[in-house]
């Protein structure tokens, strides 16, 4: 697949995206309507004040879906636009090492919009702390930022920011799509973002977020039926 993308392409990949997400992560506020019991929201809005800075992976999965893994590559070289950033790898659980994406065959990739906020958070990450030379942000001693590594910085955000129970680090991706489809982004984006193998598995997870949509399709059909009779 091609890696290179062409100014076009960032222009409509801008249009497309800009209006749909918040520019500040402070600014999410999560679906409105429905029965949704989501950790996450709690922990992450009560407490606007926490450094950005810190939990980077956890920027990252907030803002742009990715998982776990992928956030552990977080890379400077993967912002291709302004607001468009390029998921092409993770650092997987086991090897510790950068591997292809899950339900990707190696060197396949998928782009996701990159709100203002989550941008700036990584560019104040690099001013602090610098890359390393391949471009990663997130690093150990010896190499890669490991989950062992995010498993002990979370236990501790959690410590700090106590959240409700069965509340993970994956629930921060959770997050992202309830933000996404609790403020009317199309589930089809929504699942090409996340980097689900098919939408039956997006609309199997997150189907009760969208409580509104058969009421809604309802009326619009009623009211087509009565226009036509």
């Amino acid at each position: 697949m091609d890696t290179t993308i062409t100014a076009p392409r960032a222009e409509v990949l801008r249009d497309r995206y800009r209006s749909r997400l918040p520019e500040r992560l402070q600014e999410l506020a999560g679906p409105v309507e429905g029965n949704v019991d989501l950790p996450p929201h709690i922990v992450w809005s009560g407490r606007t004040s926490y450094s950005l800075d810190r939990p980077l992976e956890i920027v990252m999965m907030v803002g742009c879906g990715l998982r776990n893994g992928e956030a552990r590559a977080v890379n400077v070289n993967n912002v291709v636009a302004d607001d468009v950033y390029r998921v092409h790898e993770q650092i997987h659980s086991n090897t510790h090492k950068p591997a292809k994406l899950k339900h990707r065959k190696a060197g396949e990739f998928r782009e996701v919009p990159l709100p203002r906020s989550v941008r700036e958070a990584m560019e104040r990450y690099e001013e602090k702390h610098g890359t390393t030379r391949e471009g990663y942000l997130l690093r150990s001693p010896s190499g890669y930022y490991t989950e062992p590594m995010e498993r002990r910085r979370v236990q501790r955000l959690f410590k700090d920011l106590p959240a409700q129970d069965g509340a993970g680090m994956y629930s921060f991706r959770h997050y992202f799509a309830s933000n996404a489809l609790g403020n009317g982004i199309p589930i089809t984006d929504v699942a090409e973002w996340m980097g689900h193998k098919s939408i039956e598995e997006t609309y199997r997870t997150y189907r009760h977020l969208m409580p509104g949509s058969i009421t809604k399709a309802a009326r619009i059909l009623d009211a087509g039926l009565w226009e036509a009779a």
